[in-house]
Formats: structure tokens, C-alpha cells, sequence
């Protein structure tokens, strides 16, 4: 928020409920390992795109980012990357939202500064 990255406002609101479920957490870089890995990230990196990615290939996470530079740095390290459109999906996937309320978050950050390919998931959800 403080770097200009306002379509985070409320994300909290977002996040907290959901994470009863265990799908979505708020973490932290938490040992030598993957200190380490983080210092060795590229220096074109954001910290946060940094440690994020430090923490997913030393936990075996999937990443969740946007940031070009950082998927292509997951790629290198084999790391399994999705960004805000495959997490809006997943979230539809799993049930803990449906169609239109994840096309009504997709407005949301688009509407406050993102930008999206699409404006609708309906296309990019799996047919049961």
C-alpha cells in the first residue's frame, strides 16, 4: 500500500476469513535456509517478490504473483507460480466463492488500479 499498490486496500478482509481453510496465509521468511535463499534472489527482484519466492522453493509452494520478473525467475528455479486471475479461479474451484463474486473482486482491483486480460473468469473456470 505504502509503494502505491492500492488495489491491496481491504485485502485483509479478504484473506482472514479464508484462512480457516488453510488455503491462503499470510507468512514470512522463518529460517537460515530460506534467508539464505533470499539473498541469492536477483537483485532486480522487489523484496517482497524476493522473499516470497525464497519461501516458496524452499517450502515447495505454489507462488502467487503477478510480477513479470518474478515468474520468470520461477520458472528458472522450477517453482510453480499463479497470479491473481488463477487465484480468483481456484477460489471458485474450491468453493469459497462463487462465479460472480470473484468477477465482482476482479472488478474491485481492477476498477482501483490492476490490470487484467479479462474482465470476466467465466471463460477461464473448469466445466464440471
Amino acid at each position: 500500500m505504502e509503494e502505491g499498490y492500492t488495489f491491496y486496500s481491504g485485502v485483509d478482509e479478504i484473506l482472514y476469513p479464508r484462512k480457516e481453510d488453510g488455503w491462503l496465509r499470510l507468512t514470512s521468511l522463518r529460517d537460515e535456509s530460506e534467508v539464505l535463499a533470499f539473498s541469492g534472489m536477483p537483485a532486480q527482484l522487489h523484496a517482497g517478490e524476493a522473499s516470497c519466492l525464497a519461501i516458496a522453493r524452499q517450502r515447495n509452494w505454489l507462488l502467487l504473483t503477478d510480477d513479470k520478473d518474478a515468474r520468470r525467475h520461477a520458472g528458472n528455479l522450477k517453482v510453480a507460480v499463479s497470479g491473481t486471475l488463477g487465484c480468483l479461479i481456484l477460489g471458485i474451484e474450491r468453493n469459497l466463492w462463487t462465479l460472480e463474486e470473484s468477477n465482482g473482486l476482479l472488478k474491485r482491483i481492477i476498477t482501483s488500479g490492476f490490470y487484467s486480460p479479462v474482465t470476466d473468469l467465466a471463460d477461464l473456470v473448469k466445466k464440471s
